[in-house]
């Protein structure tokens, strides 16, 4: 018999943990040999007693716990090494990811034998419109830059084969963006569409920081605070740069030539110095990702651990 094993990182998420496991038990019933993984990423809140509630009443709920936040990819790379099952399911727990898709997503993966099946979004009238309208062009920018497919809409709703995991659990390249990790190893993978449900309760624990730093990791993988704190003051000084030049080619145009000669080498200055400081800071993350990978530092630390009750 086939094991599915649902993995469903958790941070802070105590008011969606009951009824997000109340709308998979009619799913559980269906599908008998599926089992859930709750990883709790260091959450601070009721979290993780709400899961050693439902871990003691379900005898196909496990969970990991952290001992402190490392990061959803983190959280999600910890389910896929410290379980073993024929397939892996990865979805939220704020109920954005509707767990009726479950019987569908797992029907694809078997009968056209793929190895992954990604979760495709549709856009939604709830959805902020810059944030959409980053991700897609970050998708545009990430397919053209290394050349991995990943259609506009996708996140970390998702299943694979125990191939593809075994892939992914056995590289050290590349986990911290399982997203893009996932595509780069697969050979044939299937898209589904679906309307994501708005938020049940909370708020998002992505962030335009965690964004960006996400975004950033799967760029240069194919992250310290201390870069990512570089990176912001070499965009803002960029900013200014751009502004002052913007301003002497106004100034020119309303007052002529002071000197000869002046507004050309304090452009080229400006043009020269924003590409040096933003290039710089690429440098540096480089050189920090290759110490952390270098230095094999671990993704995560486990605190506690149940595995399924016999």
């Amino acid at each position: 018999m086939k094991i599915i094993t649902v993995i469903c990182p958790v941070y802070n998420e105590q008011q969606n943990i009951k009824l997000f496991f109340k709308k998979i038990i009619p799913i559980k019933k269906k599908i008998k040999n599926l089992n859930i993984l709750f990883i709790n990423d260091g959450s601070t809140d009721k979290s993780l007693m709400f899961i050693k509630e439902i871990h003691k009443k379900n005898k196909n709920v496990e969970f990991i716990s952290f001992n402190k936040n490392y990061g959803h990819q983190n959280a999600i790379l910890a389910g896929l090494e410290n379980t073993d099952s024929h397939y892996y399911i990865v979805m939220d727990t704020d109920l954005q990811h509707d767990p009726k898709f479950l019987p569908k997503m797992i029907k694809t993966i078997v009968d056209t034998k793929s190895d992954l099946v990604q979760m495709k979004k549709d856009e939604t009238k709830y959805e902020n419109i810059f944030k959409s309208f980053l991700s897609k062009r970050f998708y545009s920018f990430f397919r053209k830059l290394v050349n991995i497919e990943i259609e506009n809409g996708s996140s970390d709703f998702y299943i694979i084969n125990k191939s593809l995991r075994n892939k992914v659990v056995n590289s050290k390249f590349g986990n911290n963006f399982l997203r893009g990790l996932i595509h780069w190893l697969s050979i044939k993978k299937k898209y589904i569409s679906y309307s994501p449900q708005k938020r049940n309760a909370g708020v998002s624990k992505y962030n335009f920081t965690k964004q960006t730093l996400f975004g950033l990791t799967g760029v240069v993988n194919f992250f310290s605070q201390f870069y990512f704190t570089l990176f912001m003051i070499a965009i803002f000084l960029s900013i200014i740069g751009l502004g002052y030049i913007f301003y002497i080619v106004y100034d020119f145009f309303q007052n002529g030539i002071s000197v000869d000669g002046w507004n050309t080498i304090i452009i080229l200055i400006l043009l020269f110095g924003i590409i040096q400081i933003l290039i710089s800071s690429i440098q540096i993350y480089t050189l920090n990702r290759i110490y952390n990978f270098v230095g094999n530092k671990p993704n995560y630390v486990i605190s506690e651990l149940k595995k399924t009750k016999k």
